[in-house]
């Protein structure tokens, strides 16, 4: 019964002002072939990422009719509540399809995150959403994945 009352809470502890900064990423793939757009995602020291929440990240590209989506789930189990939050985040990665044919140059790519959060300091739970853009380049180069960086909300 516990738990369902804690859900109930931090379901409707939901808006807070965004501390999300998203350092944008760039990405390189030949036509034909996959860019592997990866994301990495950094928390400021008392944040938890809450397990019992929707997080996700989505992409729309040029190439694609409907959203790319990725569920965010695994990372590091916090000590005190192992099965319901997380100090971190693993990295994820995304394929995005660079179609046979694209010619070189610059493709951006729109990225909207929603990511639910919980402040351990003020015990209040949220969903931060950012949104932004990267980019994938057909040809080559070094790629640099997209970071995600939450910090506490300021008032």
């Amino acid at each position: 019964m516990k738990r369902f009352f804690v859900f109930l809470f931090f379901g409707l502890a939901l808006a807070a002002p965004s501390g999300a900064t998203l350092k944008s990423g760039v990405f390189f793939a030949a036509a034909g072939t996959d860019a592997k757009v990866r994301f990495e995602f950094k928390f400021e020291p008392n944040l938890l990422f809450n397990r019992a929440g929707s997080s996700n990240l989505s992409l729309e590209t040029p190439w694609n009719k409907k959203p790319i989506e990725l569920e965010l789930q695994k990372g590091t189990p916090y000590k005190d509540a192992p099965d319901e939050y997380h100090t971190a985040l693993e990295p994820v990665t995304a394929l995005v399809r660079v179609p046979v044919g694209t010619k070189a140059g610059t493709y951006p790519i729109k990225i909207s995150a929603e990511v639910f959060l919980c402040d351990n300091l003020s015990k209040v739970c949220y969903i931060d959403r950012a949104s932004g853009s990267l980019e994938v380049r057909v040809g080559t180069g070094k790629d640099l994945p997209m970071q995600i960086e939450f910090s506490r909300p300021t008032r």
